[in-house]
């Protein structure tokens, strides 16, 4: 089970290792945590190493092992090192994921596909009814108006 969840995540990005699991009922909560060392400031584009805090992101992935996903990202926030900059601090990135999505993308591809051949209301049916993901109508037609 380890080594499917290393691959799992190593599909997703370089910048963040695979942790543990844990399987509640229907559900897997598998968590991961950031690799990096720095980030980038979005506002100044300036280097950091200058760890602010950690937290945990949840997002909703595609199923594993036939259960809903959910990975849980310990992130990191740095600081800002150059004074004048407006933003002082600011939260790391990832290529899976928008910044402060509850989705990654890939979950946003499937839910559009399903989405593309049925309303709003029937896709969010389908992918409870799969075990997908639990979204609603709105988070459905949110995306599309996205896309």
């Amino acid at each position: 089970m380890e080594d499917i969840m290393q691959e799992l995540i190593s599909s997703l990005s370089s910048d963040i290792e695979y942790t543990n699991y844990r399987v509640i009922g229907d559900k897997i909560e598998i968590h991961v945590r950031s690799k990096r060392i720095h980030a980038n400031c979005p506002v100044c584009g300036t280097q950091s190493s200058k760890l602010d805090t950690t937290y945990a992101r949840k997002v909703q992935d595609l199923p594993t092992l036939d259960k809903k996903t959910t990975l849980v990202v310990h992130m990191q926030s740095f600081k800002c090192i150059i004074p004048e900059c407006s933003r002082k601090a600011f939260a790391e990135e990832f290529d899976f994921v928008e910044p402060r999505a509850k989705r990654t993308k890939r979950l946003d591809k499937m839910i559009m596909g399903i989405s593309i051949g049925a309303s709003a209301v029937k896709a969010a049916e389908i992918m409870k009814a799969e075990g997908i993901a639990e979204v609603g109508k709105d988070t459905v037609l949110s995306l599309q108006k996205k896309k």
